[in-house]
């Protein structure tokens, strides 16, 4: 049956125009909501553990495109890191 529903709204996929880039957004949206909702729930609803403050970081670090890779437009923040001028041993 799921297969028979695959081929049906694949074939009215290829007769609509405009309705392949509609299930892929559609689609992408519909994946992102999962994913935060699974990480409010596996990260966030828990107990926060003692010395651990959670920043959101994770949460607010996911980016996607439509049209391309997303990129980096800023260097991470922090202190820069020297080139190593000593060996770990």
């Amino acid at each position: 049956m799921a297969q028979a529903f695959a081929a049906t709204v694949g074939a009215w996929a290829l007769k609509v125009e405009g309705a392949l880039q509609a299930i892929f957004q559609e689609s992408a949206q519909e994946l992102v909501g999962q994913l935060d909702q699974l990480l409010v729930d596996m990260v966030y609803a828990q107990p926060q553990p003692a010395g651990y403050t959670r920043t959101g970081f994770l949460r607010a670090s996911f980016m996607a495109s439509t049209t391309a890779m997303p990129q980096l437009t800023r260097d991470g923040p922090g202190i820069s890191v020297p080139p190593t001028s000593a060996r770990w041993s």
